[in-house]
């Protein structure tokens, strides 16, 4: 066997470049796909969720304060009472953020 044969023989053998280039690429993506999540953690993206949560009852509480000022004292009364109880699901989501934030 000649120089030249032993030579495409070692190229058949050897996988081609933007194959493995390829490849390399997909598990770069997939790597890249999964790094957020992997990065916040379970209990930071809870956390987070919860954060979230909470700043969308506290614009329902502005909500409600705001039809409050418009409505009829009946309306005003039915408000009073949603309110007291949107205060309490406040205090709940804020102590699950602490008890999830500390790890309990």
């Amino acid at each position: 066997m000649n120089a030249s044969e032993q030579l495409s023989e070692v190229r058949t053998q050897i996988p081609d470049v933007h194959e493995v280039n390829n490849t390399a690429q997909r598990h770069d993506q997939t790597r890249q796909s999964f790094a957020p999540v992997q990065a916040l953690g379970r209990n930071e993206a809870v956390i987070t969720g919860l954060q979230k949560a909470m700043d969308e009852v506290v614009k329902a509480q502005d909500h409600l304060h705001s039809v409050s000022d418009r409505g009829s004292a009946a309306v005003s009364q039915a408000i009073a009472g949603i309110s007291q109880d949107v205060r309490r699901l406040q205090r709940e989501v804020s102590n699950v953020i602490h008890n999830a934030s500390s790890g309990k």
